[in-house]
This record gives structure tokens, sequence and C-alpha cells, in this order.
């Protein structure tokens, strides 16, 4: 039994443990592995913005609106603002198009998914407390807690020393002499 937790803690099986947890950061096979090519640029602008945009759906913080801007999608263009050629070269007329343009579709489906995650999140954070309660229902609690306190201000002293006494034990009452 010890043998086999000593294998088990080997440092080839602590390794292969990092392996098939991290994700996998090799380059599809379309990318040429030169700096200067154009599927290498491309694809590190992709993975470049992809980074920006999911660090701006984590920091978005509320619920979006038809008329929110779609800051969690990557852009055509702006790859090709990277890149320094026109999208139109990079996604449709070059021979690695049809692999740039799956691999950039899968990245921005990945986004979409991960935009409508965060989105439900804020969905749920904003129906607690008293933003899901109807507004007359918050009027009339607020009513009746003023009428409460209000009650409580205009109390007389003497009226305050009367309740006191009256709930206050018969033993205690006896020896102050109230009884």
């Amino acid at each position: 039994m010890a043998n086999e937790l000593d294998e088990m803690m080997s440092d080839e099986f602590l390794d292969s443990l990092d392996e098939s947890q991290s994700p996998s950061t090799e380059k599809p096979s379309w990318v040429v592995d030169e700096s200067e090519h154009t599927t290498y640029k491309a694809y590190h602008a992709i993975l470049d913005l992809e980074a920006e945009v999911q660090e701006a759906i984590k920091s978005f913080g509320k619920v979006a609106t038809a008329k929110t801007n779609k800051f969690y999608q990557i852009k055509k263009s702006n790859v090709a603002r990277i890149v320094g050629l026109s999208a139109q070269s990079i996604f449709n007329t070059s021979s690695f198009s049809k692999e740039i343009e799956r691999y950039f579709d899968e990245v921005n489906k990945a986004l979409l998914e991960q935009h409508e995650i965060e989105q439900k999140k804020q969905v749920q954070r904003k129906r607690t407390g008293i933003r899901v309660k109807k507004k007359e229902t918050i009027v009339l609690s607020h009513q009746e807690l003023e009428k409460k306190y209000n009650n409580v201000v205009s109390r007389s002293t003497k009226e305050t020393l009367d309740l006191a006494i009256q709930n206050m034990p018969l033993d205690l009452k006896v020896k102050l002499g109230f009884h």
C-alpha cells in the first residue's frame, strides 16, 4: 500500500496532473511559427483581444440592455488593425482564411457563452433585497414603521415609566414600594 502511494506521489504523476488541468496552449496547425507571418500575427491578435474581452466581461458588473455595445465580441476589424492588413484579406482571400475564420468564430462563441453566464449572475444579484418588492409594498412597510416610530417618540416620560413599572417583576415592585 505504501509503495502505491509513493508511486502516485512521483514527479511524473504530479506533472501529468498539471498537464491535464491546464488549458491547452498549443497553436492550431494552420499557424505558421514565424513572428512575421500573417497567421501568427492574426492568431496572437485574437488571443490578445480575447483576453481583453474576457476582462471586460468580468468587470462589466451590470445587466446589459439592447443599447449596450457588444463589447463581449471580437471584431474582425480589430484583428485586422493589429495585424496591419485588411479584414478582407485575412478572413476571406488568404489560403488560411477558412481556418482562421473558424477559430475566430469559436473564440467569439466562447466569449458569448461567458458573457451570458456573467449576465445571469448579474440578473440574480438584481433580484435580491428590496429591489424585488413592488413600490406599493415598500411604501406601506415604510409607513407602518414610521407610525410605530412616531408612537414611541410621542410617549411621555410618565407613560414610559408606567409601562416599565407594569412590566416589572412582582418582587422588584415590592422592593421598590410600588405594590
